[in-house]
């Protein structure tokens, strides 16, 4: 069940990801886009909401498990619609086009040419196939070879071909696919549609709404998730990843190294950054990443890994940053905090707190930077992985960095690795490979 409320929760964050800035929003603003796009951004974002309420609370059963798969693709069915929007956003910024507009530059009849214009490709793609098929169906005025022609335009459309050169020559393994009453040797353009958009949008919200508040009202008699519940299938990490290689990170790694390093950390006394995203994402393993690069080791004097998980155990977690720390000659005796400060004053460290969910006490996270602010090395930093926003509006010194799901060709890289290790992949395992992961 986590891994599938972890994927509901990349699907819908991809999802929102071309209305984010708001630059999308901003072109097909008017009454017959700019509602719809709001509608279904306000939609999505109550989904996210909601299984951001589900991650705290006990969800199973086959049911949940229909209805999350529900939320899911319905949240995929956006994602791809809005990509093909911000297709034709980008299309007539490059171009200067106003297909895709919801006004004519030059307004005025133009205007009411272009709403016509749409509707006609509206009434036009509801007829298009009735009307191939009339024709095939439909002998008279036709021989027999024009109506088969007739007949495969819709449902062989790319089975026809046109020989190449000379229209009679026989045809061969050179011809290419044509469609009827197509411009030959024209490459296909995206129409833009904006009734099929309008009635896309409303048909996903309104395949979400519904699901969406069931979820919501079973949420509501769900027990909250404790923390023996957790603490029974929480991993303990370390700061060694099993994995040789990071894939589909290598940008965001580069910044964070070179922000920590020769960046703008470096003049700070001390940074907290928080890394943050849905459970399985791979936070830690970006981190572990961070942790045992050797210009991290280098650059910084104390390196400690403390796995947080559940509740932060002041007492303990100080502890376990005391092991870490390398003993001088000399060090007085005291408290734990009181030995941390000692050493750590003239030291720059990073320390990695992965997996944290939330405090045992409001005030143990001001306790805990008590004794690490105190040094005077400039460029110390804290590495806090959390997929709770509130623990990163808690504990960031600086924007935090959300982590996203990998692109596809990532992906396929990372499935691949794990299904052929090392091996050297065949053309036909790869072919098999891409067919069952699509």
């Amino acid at each position: 069940m986590d891994a599938l409320l972890s994927a509901a929760q990349w699907v819908v964050g991809k999802a929102l990801a071309p209305v984010a800035d708001g630059v999308l929003e901003a072109w097909g603003a008017t009454k017959n886009l700019g509602l719809n796009i709001e509608a279904l951004r306000m939609e999505l974002l109550l989904v996210k909401a909601t299984l951001e309420t589900a991650s705290y609370k006990k969800v199973d059963g086959p049911a949940m498990q229909v209805l999350l798969g529900k939320l899911r693709d319905s949240a995929l069915s956006a994602k791809d619609l809005l990509d093909e929007l911000d297709y034709f956003r980008i299309h007539d910024q490059l171009y200067g086009t106003y297909d895709a507009a919801d006004q004519h530059a030059k307004g005025g009849i133009r205007d009411l040419a272009l709403n016509v214009r749409h509707a006609a490709k509206a009434v036009g793609k509801l007829t298009f196939v009735s009307s191939c098929y009339w024709s095939a169906a439909n002998p008279t005025g036709d021989s027999g070879e024009d109506a088969g022609q007739r007949a495969s335009c819709c449902a062989w459309a790319r089975a026809r071909q046109k020989p190449r050169g000379n229209s009679s020559a026989t045809p061969n393994a050179n011809q290419e696919p044509t469609l009827c009453g197509a411009p030959q040797r024209e490459k296909p353009v995206l129409g833009f549609n904006r009734v099929d958009f309008s009635e896309r949008m409303r048909h996903i919200v309104e395949q979400l709404q519904p699901v969406r508040k069931e979820f919501t009202q079973i949420l509501q008699s769900c027990d909250r998730i404790t923390i023996p519940d957790i603490a029974q299938r929480r991993p303990i990490t370390i700061g060694q990843s099993i994995e040789p290689k990071l894939y589909g990170r290598d940008l965001i790694m580069d910044a964070i190294i070179r922000d920590m390093t020769k960046g703008k950390y470096l003049s700070n006394d001390l940074t907290v950054l928080p890394i943050v995203g849905p459970g399985g994402i791979g936070k830690t393993t970006l981190i572990q990443h961070i942790y045992r690069n050797q210009q991290v080791q280098n650059h910084f004097q104390v390196v400690i890994w403390v796995c947080v998980s559940l509740s932060l155990n002041l007492n303990k977690l100080l502890e376990e940053i005391n092991t870490y720390i390398p003993r001088v000659e000399g060090e007085k005796d005291g408290r734990v905090e009181e030995l941390i400060e000692q050493i750590l004053k003239s030291k720059r460290f990073l320390l990695v707190l992965d997996d944290m969910w939330e405090f045992s006490h409001g005030d143990d996270w001001k306790r805990l930077l008590l004794p690490l602010k105190t040094s005077q090395a400039m460029g110390s930093m804290i590495l806090v992985t959390t997929r709770f926003p509130k623990i990163t509006n808690m504990v960031g010194t600086a924007k935090h960095i959300e982590l996203q799901g990998l692109e596809s060709e990532e992906f396929r890289k990372l499935f691949l690795a794990f299904v052929f290790g090392n091996e050297p992949v065949r053309s036909d395992q790869f072919f098999c490979s891409r067919l069952e992961i699509r």
